[in-house]
Parts: C-alpha cells; structure tokens; sequence
C-alpha cells in the first residue's frame, strides 16, 4: 500500500469575529519523507494547536515539520517551524505565525523514524491573522 492522507478540508468556525480552522488529517504508510498538502488557509495565519499521535506502526518517535512550499527544507525560505524533539506523541501549544502563503496552501511531514507501516492521526487549529 502506498502514502496517503485524508482530511485537508478544515471546519471553520467563527471565534472573537476571526475565523478558526480545524484540520483533522489522517495519514496511512507514512515514512520519513512523505509530505501532506492542507489547502483553504488564509494568507496570514497563526497554528494555536498541533496535536499528533501515531496510532500504529514501526515508528517510535516522529518530529513533525511544516513549510510554505512542496518539498521544503528545514534550512530553505519555505521552512515555517519543526518540533524541537522527536516524540512518540506531539501535543504543541504554542502559537506559530504562519505567512503570507501564496495561495493558503501548507505543507507539512511527521517525519517518522522508520519507514513502515505507520498511521498517524494530526489536529491542527489555527486562528486567521496574526495573534
């Protein structure tokens, strides 16, 4: 079976007059390098919630990373932010202001430890415009 995710069109919601989205993305087969798109952001954006958990697979840590263009490099201009430390389970509070994104779309790896069979379930919130 092949890389796959599901769940890149968010909730929106309406919070203090500013929009709110919710992603839930599931993905299957995920290995070091496998890349999501979520789409439907607008251009200036703040993530107030990342929440990820690998619900199966050989993996035993992951160390998510996002970016404002395919491919991205954590030394290059498209890198947004990547956790600190490689964790089993990733459950980020802190505010990441995200922009401008050319056409709202961001990129975003788990980057697993291994390259298997691993599934993971990811819950990203973020608040239209800066906070």
């Amino acid at each position: 079976m092949a890389y796959s995710f599901s769940g890149a069109t968010p909730t929106v919601d309406t919070v203090d007059g500013r929009r709110q989205f919710t992603y839930v993305l599931l993905e299957t087969e995920a290995a070091a390098a496998s890349e999501w798109t979520i789409t439907g952001l607008p251009r200036i954006c703040t993530l107030t919630v990342y929440i990820a958990e690998k619900t199966a697979g050989a993996a035993t840590t992951m160390q998510p990373a996002l970016g404002t263009a395919a491919s991205f490099t954590t030394t290059d201009k498209n890198f947004v932010s990547q956790e600190d430390a490689a964790a089993a389970y990733v459950n980020d509070q802190s505010t990441v202001r995200i922009g401008p994104l050319t056409d709202g779309s961001l990129y975003g790896r788990s980057t697993v430890d291994a390259d298997t069979d691993n599934s993971i379930t990811t819950v990203m919130v973020f608040v239209e415009g800066v906070l």
